[in-house]
């Protein structure tokens, strides 16, 4: 793994592309791009291993990440895989918690990584993408527990879409 420097334009560019960030105008993605770091990884290298404790969040740049589980003899359990405009390791930002599976680099693949006191830093000085940012990770995060069919209830028996997502941020960009 090696670290590279951000190129403000390509990361800018790259970050429109992505969920969390399609609310942010160019000067927040530029303010965020100063608090991250730019990672490489070459095939099969492996970012984060089952158990580590980790306080980052990553934005895939370009490439891909593949979550999975060793099983000694069994080899590996291929969960799902992340790609290129896709964000992962979002509970970093609100716990220290052990990471619950390794996640290795599929392909060569880019990475934005931002540590959580330097991702808590920028929402307290950029609070209007501070806020955008925090209620579509929280979506995101409710929808994955959703997924994996967990009773997640958001205001009473209802579930939130996109469309909910959309209104919620026109409410909050008046």
């Amino acid at each position: 793994m090696k670290e590279f420097a951000l190129d403000k334009e390509e990361v800018v560019s790259a970050l429109k592309t992505v969920q969390e960030f399609q609310y942010f105008d160019e000067l927040q993605l530029e303010r965020l791009i100063a608090v991250g770091q730019g990672l490489e990884l070459d095939p099969d290298e492996v970012l984060i291993r089952e158990g580590d404790c980790s306080a980052y969040l990553y934005v895939v740049l370009d490439g891909t990440m593949t979550v999975q589980l060793p099983r000694g003899e069994k080899g590996i359990v291929t969960l799902g895989s992340t790609g290129k405009g896709q964000i992962f390791g979002e509970a970093a930002i609100f716990v220290n918690v052990k990471r619950t599976a390794d996640v290795a680099a599929a392909r060569k693949t880019r990475l934005m990584q931002i540590e959580r006191g330097n991702l808590l830093s920028y929402i307290r000085d950029n609070p209007e993408a501070g806020n955008k940012l925090l209620m579509i990770i929280i979506y995101n995060l409710l929808q994955r527990l959703s997924d994996l069919h967990q009773d997640v209830h958001v205001d009473g028996d209802s579930r939130l879409m996109q469309r909910e997502i959309d209104e919620i941020m026109k409410m909050y960009l008046r």
